[in-house]
């Protein structure tokens, strides 16, 4: 008896590790109905401006066992360091990970920066030197772990065009950094070939930023606010994000990205994508069955902020499916840069 109450404890306190770990790297929501953060007043993100030390991101796909989609790497960088962040969705955990830069060898083993996880975990961030140059080859391999089945993969970080995610990893594009064992011919691997980004140098004024629908705050008595609600019937979608479209006025606005919406396999996917040189350091996003109660977009439940973003993807578990008669509601804000 006292075996079984200490391995139940030890799950139990396991799951506990992953759902804190987790929820900090912005990967999975919570449900519909949860907070999952609040931390602004009403008008703090409509116009500021930031020194050009802050970073931009990318994001790219972690696949283990050559078709399975576990998770996700944020890479970034500042004038003078390169930040690699992995974030694996539950129940894949990492127990070691190997990162190397600018090299042609596939041999986890014989990469420069190593590292061990007891326990496993779910997120780790690498800081390194920038390489000169302007393309950076990052090599991160992950030996990972199902908690709930025991199942051991292999994992890379790599780049897919056509993917969607939550959805099968799809054949090949000539663009993917994805190599399988029939391309390889006998063993798999993959990288990431990014591009560093530079922010322009001095002070840099953002403005706040919605993505576009044919409902607004204004319109639903919401608010007198500019701003838009998308009305999502469960089809994939995409629609323009505009900043500083007062009045709900695109003509006076600035396109500055694609926001995408998808439901697949129980969770929603809403991914932001912002064109050229625009990026954003803060994304906000109401979804709900209901309309939001407010314009404020510091009281949604879901948050990224903590590096200048050029894409990400909000993650979230829905109890339903979305449909024409019973739509999700949501409400996508960023705070983007430069204006």
């Amino acid at each position: 008896m006292k075996k079984i109450l200490g391995k139940k404890l030890y799950v139990l306190v396991l799951g506990l590790i992953s759902v804190f770990v987790f929820a900090g790297c912005s990967q999975v929501l919570p449900t519909e109905n949860s907070v999952y953060n609040d931390i602004s007043s009403p008008e703090m993100f409509a116009s500021r401006s930031i020194a050009s030390t802050s970073t931009l991101s990318s994001e790219y796909e972690v696949i283990a066992g050559q078709n399975k989609y576990i998770g996700k790497v944020v890479v970034s960088n500042t004038q003078t360091e390169l930040n690699v962040e992995f974030m694996l969705n539950d129940p894949w955990k990492a127990v070691q990970s190997h990162l190397d830069l600018n090299i042609d060898t596939y041999v986890p083993g014989q990469y420069q920066y190593k590292k061990e996880y007891n326990p496993s975990v779910n997120y780790d961030k690498f800081t390194l030197a920038l390489p000169s140059g302007t393309t950076v080859k990052i090599l991160l391999h992950l030996s990972v772990i199902n908690v709930l089945t025991g199942q051991s993969e292999t994992a890379w970080a790599v780049k897919l065009t056509n993917y969607s995610p939550g959805s099968s990893v799809p054949q090949a594009d000539s663009t993917d950094t994805l190599f399988t064992t029939k391309e390889a011919k006998g063993k798999w691997y993959g990288y990431i070939l990014y591009t560093p980004v530079f922010p322009p140098i001095g002070e840099v004024k953002s403005e706040t930023a919605w993505a576009y629908a044919s409902k607004t705050f204004i319109g639903l008595n919401i608010s007198t606010r500019w701003g838009w609600i998308i009305t999502f019937d469960g089809n994939k979608l995409s629609t323009p994000i505009y900043a500083a479209a007062g009045k709900n006025d695109i003509t006076k606005g600035t396109l500055v990205g694609t926001l995408t919406v998808e439901f697949l396999n129980g969770k929603l996917y809403v991914s932001y994508s912002f064109s050229g040189d625009y990026y954003a350091d803060v994304l906000h996003m109401y979804y709900g069955q209901t309309y939001p109660t407010t314009a404020a977009p510091g009281q949604y439940p879901a948050i990224r902020e903590g590096s200048n973003i050029k894409t990400y993807t909000f993650e979230v578990p829905l109890s339903y499916t979305p449909s024409t008669t019973v739509p999700l509601y949501i409400a996508a804000h960023s705070n983007v840069y430069p204006f």
